[in-house]
């Protein structure tokens, strides 16, 4: 009934490892001498094991599959089963966790949430490509959160502190996984290890290397799960669909009798009524649509390219900053017609006063991507300014500029109140 879930790890190693592993194990078996007399000497164990015509063997390999009954087929199967009998009993308290502390109150989150974890159980060949975020301060319940399921699994759970373990070489420590934790994961904009940060969270199968052998593409059964105090805590940009990030309450920071009262229900028949929760629960949202968070918003503005936080910026301080064309740009004054020039020359100020690494996009690259998140039409060839024949494009007006910035990045952003 321990909420901290009972590791069991394996390894594979070659015959002659497994030789020397077991040479101090003695082992004696009867032999017959000329004369048909027995008598007992000792035996290597290992050799004895691999001559016997009753020693268990899978021909077809190891695979890790929660569809299927253990070894089944010729395969060593990972999955051992859940080690939680499911039973009706109170278990509130870690409700109560859930939707206050994790979801902040939010209940659209919290109905998420449930039935994310309630997928784990009852889909568990069915993967849907979102990863789980917790941000918060420490204290607060994300790790009690994630201990309190991983019980539910077992073997099946693992929690890691190094990002290394998670995206690195020599992972085996993944192969029998269902739910890994990442714990106090720090991102902040190192993209070495983002695509397979990303590959494990979508991607149907994963490249298992243990020390010593080849790495091996396996099915992928792992739902992420991130804890982290770091703002940056994620490698989220914007259109963001692999990542469903919680800003998580305080409300039980420091509150030792409540967790003191969740701690002896949860080891007292809690952890069964969870399960049974769980695996019983009717499962209503859309799993492959993470609900859009101010949270995800926050993190996806630091992963912005270029183009985007120039844009962000100008837009949320509603007006450009540079002279050009011989007018200027006062402040707090969204333009009704902006040239192609001005705005470049805009981007390019931006870009060298913020200390932007490595080289402005194009010209011909900003226009592009400004027509898509500003859903602009095409310029018209006129006098402006100082210049008698440029390219001038209609603006949208400043709230439905931000409108459309927000539906192309798909993003719940908060802008400064418009000053008119």
């Amino acid at each position: 009934n321990s909420i901290d879930p009972i590791y069991t790890p394996y390894e594979l190693i070659s015959p002659t490892d497994f030789k020397k592993w077991s040479a101090n194990q003695t082992f004696y078996m009867v032999a017959y001498d000329s004369k048909g007399e027995g008598y007992i000497k000792p035996a290597n164990i290992v050799d004895s094991w691999m001559k016997w015509s009753d020693r268990r063997e899978y021909p077809n390999g190891i695979i890790m599959d929660p569809l299927k009954p253990h070894d089944t087929d010729g395969h060593y199967n990972l999955f051992r089963g859940f080690p939680v009998k499911p039973e009706i009993k109170d278990w509130d308290l870690f409700d109560t966790l859930i939707r206050e502390g994790i979801c902040n109150g939010d209940l659209t989150i919290y109905t998420f949430v449930l039935d994310w974890l309630a997928s784990i159980f009852q889909k568990p060949g069915t993967r849907y490509g979102v990863a789980l975020v917790m941000r918060g301060n420490k204290g607060i319940g994300k790790g009690v959160f994630a201990k309190c399921i991983g019980a539910l699994l077992g073997n099946h759970y693992i929690a890691l502190s190094q990002e290394s373990h998670l995206t690195g070489n020599f992972n085996s420590h993944l192969a029998n996984k269902m739910l890994v934790l990442a714990d106090e994961l720090t991102w902040g904009g190192n993209k070495k290890n983002e695509g397979a940060l990303k590959s494990l969270i979508t991607e149907d199968t994963i490249m298992i290397e243990p020390k010593g052998i080849n790495a091996i593409p396996v099915k992928n059964h792992i739902r992420l799960l991130v804890a982290s105090n770091d703002d940056w805590a994620v490698p989220a940009t914007a259109g963001e669909r692999r990542w469903c990030v919680l800003d998580c309450s305080d409300k039980f920071k420091d509150d030792t009798p409540f967790w003191d009262k969740l701690h002896d229900q949860m080891i007292n028949g809690g952890t069964q009524g969870l399960m049974h929760h769980l695996l019983n629960r009717t499962i209503t949202t859309d799993q492959r649509k993470a609900p859009k968070t101010k949270a995800l918003a926050e993190i996806a503005t630091k992963g912005f390219t270029n183009i985007e936080r120039w844009l962000f910026d100008s837009l949320s301080n509603a007006h450009f900053e540079v002279r050009q064309d011989g007018l200027y740009f006062s402040p707090n004054v969204w333009p009704k017609e902006i040239t192609a020039d001005t705005l470049y020359s805009d981007y390019c100020y931006h870009f060298k006063s913020h200390c932007y690494h490595g080289y402005p996009d194009s010209k011909s690259i900003l226009m592009k991507k400004l027509k898509h998140l500003l859903n602009l039409h095409e310029p018209k060839k006129k006098a402006f300014g100082n210049n008698n024949r440029c390219q001038v494009y209609n603006m949208p007006n400043l709230k439905k500029a931000r409108e459309s910035f927000s539906q192309v990045t798909r993003l719940i952003l908060d802008w400064p109140e418009i000053i008119d």
